[in-house]
């Protein structure tokens, strides 16, 4: 019998994703099903998966991120200052450790998985930790499909940490 794209993750998350190739796996379902469902919203949950696939990205995913990132840099400059509260979409994206937790914890139980995956708890910070492996030799580069007056392209890089215990790609 044929798995499905739901049974495939729930099994994933119930047993505990353990290596690079489980996570690649798992994100690279969720976006699967995200994708054949046309399902709206996890910004950050697609771009992990995304991440974990590709080193370049053009997509419309990315596009609304650039063109939000460029106003908040139009509004900075004719203002002289950062105003990001004023961009409370953007401050969720780039606030991606607490953001990735929130969205995969959402997916997860609009589909019906039970997870360990809350704040504070072991098991997202060993997903996040695996995920950090993935993506640390391969930054991401957005770019933008049409001329934006700041922005040229944006690179995520996974950030080498110096603490031990911090969450951090």
């Amino acid at each position: 019998m044929k798995e499905s794209v739901i049974e495939k993750i729930s099994m994933l998350v119930t047993k505990g994703v353990e290596s690079e190739a489980e996570c690649i796996y798992m994100l690279a379902q969720i976006r699967k099903h995200i994708e054949q469902h046309r399902i709206e919203g996890y910004w950050n949950l697609r771009m992990c998966a995304n991440w974990t696939l590709y080193s370049q990205l053009d997509n419309k995913t990315v596009q609304g991120f650039l063109r939000e990132l460029n106003d908040f840099l139009v509004d900075a400059e004719t203002h002289g200052e950062y105003h990001i509260a004023q961009y409370p979409l953007l401050k969720k994206k780039l606030s991606f450790v607490t953001s990735l937790q929130e969205e995969l914890s959402d997916f997860l139980n609009a589909v019906g998985i039970k997870s360990k995956i809350h704040p504070g708890n072991s098991t997202f910070r060993n997903l996040l930790q695996i995920f950090g492996q993935v993506i640390e030799d391969t930054p991401l580069v957005c770019k933008p499909n049409s001329p934006l007056s700041h922005i040229s392209e944006v690179t995520f890089s996974r950030r080498k940490t110096i603490f031990e215990n911090e969450q951090s790609p």
